[in-house]
């Protein structure tokens, strides 16, 4: 009687970690375990590759070894070969649960560069727990030198990352630095979504004027994304800013604020800018005609649903209008006056040296603790006392105050007149927190600069 040929299937791994290191290839471990598998004389039914995956990963990662379950739960395999244990797994919980499937559909497996095992016996099974004990150890080691070194890329200002957000680049150096030809997308796509308050409104503009590829989901997370203001790993003046703190404040008022979009394409002057003055929540506008006349009126949908709110005003847009603008300059220059106040107190209070200089140590204290010249604690002392003085030079954003002062300034009524209605929506955003609502007097509370 001629014995069936056994089908074996060649298991093949290799972590990215692990071809950087050692130089091993899949191509290397696929002829290794083909002319094991024809000394053996099986027949060789699929080769099962996972490339770049660590043997630590989650098993549902591992889509080669997946397929290859697929397979023995099919009963398509005999024997599975892989070069030695650590290909097969570094993880004793993970082993015995692969293990179970393999014993169900009666396969074996064999290793063609190490001693196999007899797992029936009492001692083969301690070897093999060793076997995996000892492969899972060098992993956590490896992992925690792998973790190490990113944390001091990190503390030295280098990302790990090879991707970066619309409007970044990495230089050759492993520094994240502005993309120049995309900066004018990102700002447009800011001021857009504080106009108009949807992302996908934002999304389109984007795709339909600038060829923008990626998804509505991708502009969500970027207009959220605190790169933008310089944070990047947590890390406050990491790269360079992109996007002013007041535009990206305003943004995330967005979010927070919206409860809907307007899909029918209306501007609505001071949408997310008008609180109610009873219960807090933004007004809702609306439209109504009178006399064939469109206007609209900022309600509190609490009042008018039924939900307890006492204030039943309704707010008319074109009559908030009229009140901030002849109160506009007036209230400006107060508060422009408020703020030189406050920088001259901090201007007293400067030693000379400059945010430049001071970050300059800052990389130059990373530098020491990544070469182990300082202890961690000297580090963590003396880095917090760079951001205290780099907190308290820190300058407020002169082209946002230079805009306050052209507003503040001349006859800006007229030309505010001769804006658009979209025009004149930036604007508001642009200088407003909030409308505070006064009977008969709305009053304007300028953003933080």
């Amino acid at each position: 009687m001629v014995e069936t040929q056994k089908r074996a299937a060649l298991y093949i791994r290799v972590s990215t970690d692990e071809q950087a290191r050692h130089g091993y290839s899949l191509s290397e471990q696929e002829y290794d375990l083909k002319q094991y598998a024809d000394r053996q004389g099986y027949r060789v039914i699929g080769i099962y590759a996972d490339e770049g995956i660590s043997a630590r990963k989650a098993l549902s990662r591992r889509k080669g070894l997946q397929r290859l379950l697929e397979d023995v739960e099919a009963d398509h395999v005999d024997i599975i070969i892989f070069k030695c244990l650590d290909r097969w797994f570094r993880n004793i919980a993970d082993y015995y649960k692969v293990q179970e499937i393999l014993d169900a559909h009666h396969v074996e497996w064999e290793c063609s560069q190490e001693a196999i095992f007899n797992t029936t016996t009492t001692n083969g099974k301690l070897m093999l727990n060793l076997k995996l004990s000892l492969a899972q150890h060098e992993s956590d080691q490896t992992g925690d030198r792998v973790k190490y070194i990113h944390e001091g890329l990190k503390r030295i200002g280098r990302v790990i990352t090879g991707h970066m957000p619309l409007g970044y680049r990495i230089t050759e150096d492993k520094r994240i630095a502005i993309d120049e030809d995309a900066v004018p997308i990102v700002r447009e796509a800011f001021d857009y979504f504080i106009v108009h308050k949807t992302v996908l409104g934002t999304f389109r503009m984007m795709r339909e004027k600038h060829g923008y590829t990626k998804t509505e989901g991708s502009v969500g997370r970027m207009l959220q994304n605190h790169i933008y203001l310089g944070e990047y790993y947590g890390i406050k003046d990491f790269c360079p800013a992109l996007i002013d703190e007041g535009v990206f404040a305003q943004a995330q008022k967005v979010f927070a604020g919206r409860t809907r979009h307007h899909s029918s394409g209306m501007i609505y002057l001071f949408g997310g800018l008008l609180h109610c003055p009873e219960c807090g929540r933004l007004l809702t506008p609306r439209n109504r005609t009178l006399n064939r006349n469109v206007y609209t009126y900022y309600t509190c949908r609490d009042h008018t649903h039924g939900r307890g709110c006492p204030h039943k005003t309704y707010w008319r847009e074109d009559h908030v209008e009229a009140a901030l603008l002849a109160s506009l300059g007036t209230e400006l220059r107060k508060y422009l006056a408020d703020i030189k106040k406050v920088t001259r107190k901090s201007d007293g209070a400067k030693s000379g040296v400059t945010v430049a200089e001071l970050r300059t140590k800052q990389t130059r204290l990373k530098e020491l603790y990544v070469e182990g010249l300082i202890d961690r604690s000297e580090f963590d002392v003396r880095h917090a006392d760079l951001d205290a003085q780099i907190g308290a030079l820190r300058p407020r954003p002169d082209v946002s105050i230079a805009y306050l002062e052209t507003v503040a300034a001349g006859d800006f009524v007229k030309r505010y007149q001769s804006l658009g209605k979209k025009a004149r929506k930036i604007f508001w955003s642009r200088i407003l927190d909030q409308v505070q609502l006064i009977t008969g007097a709305p009053k304007p509370i300028f953003r933080a600069f």
